[in-house]
């Protein structure tokens, strides 16, 4: 899951930044910043920084918010877990919804791609043209705007607040699908669960359509 808009003070070995920016894509057009990695994003008129990945291609930059690799992370996790963000630049991870918050209200319209794979390796893209965390106490979702060949699954979840295994929404959603994510009894789209490999469908593993995905 990743989205359009970077303050970033680059972190690549041997360079010095020239200037604080907010987002990746103020990376590129502001820093001149063209290499995909972590960077240092700084929330405006304030001294406090967080880290993300940003994604540059020849012709966009993306703030990554969420990543599946390998399988390797642990996405069962609590409510201090998912505000934080947790996991590798390298392989599964999560943003964390403090620096979602963030991005999303600090300046303009984000735009969520989601960006999928199945076990038998084909590729489908969703992009909702609005994306957006309405509070920072219960992360409200609000998303609209769907384009794409996955089907509109997370519209579903438009309006709900976050919820994690021990921070649970009215039907239990969290607890019995074994991850964080914006229930609405339950979802059509779960995209931080049990990694698997293959198989036959299971409830606490990824989907999005109803269809299994592995990354």
């Amino acid at each position: 899951m990743k989205f359009k808009q970077c303050m970033v003070e680059e972190t690549f070995k041997g360079v010095r930044p020239v200037r604080l920016l907010v987002d990746c894509g103020a990376a590129r057009k502001l820093g001149g910043y063209q290499k995909s990695g972590v960077y240092k994003l700084w929330m405006n008129t304030t001294k406090t920084y967080f880290k993300i990945i940003c994604e540059h291609t020849p012709n966009n930059s993306f703030n990554v918010i969420q990543r599946r690799v390998d399988g390797r992370e642990n996405f069962n996790r609590l409510w201090h877990d998912y505000v934080a963000g947790f996991g590798s630049s390298q392989a599964d991870y999560w943003a964390g919804l403090n620096s979602i918050y963030y991005l999303t209200n600090h300046q303009g319209n984000s735009i969520l791609t989601v960006n999928l794979q199945d076990w038998a390796g084909i590729n489908k893209n969703a992009r909702y043209n609005y994306f957006k965390l309405m509070d920072s106490t219960h992360f409200r979702l609000s998303i609209g705007g769907y384009s794409g060949d996955t089907g509109d699954s997370m519209s579903q979840n438009n309006n709900m607040v976050f919820a994690t295994p021990d921070k649970l929404d009215t039907h239990r959603c969290a607890a019995g699908y074994q991850g964080g994510w914006w229930f609405n009894y339950c979802t059509y789209a779960f995209l931080n669960g049990k990694y698997y490999y293959g198989g036959p469908y299971q409830p606490s593993g990824q989907f999005y359509d109803e269809s299994p995905i592995v990354q």
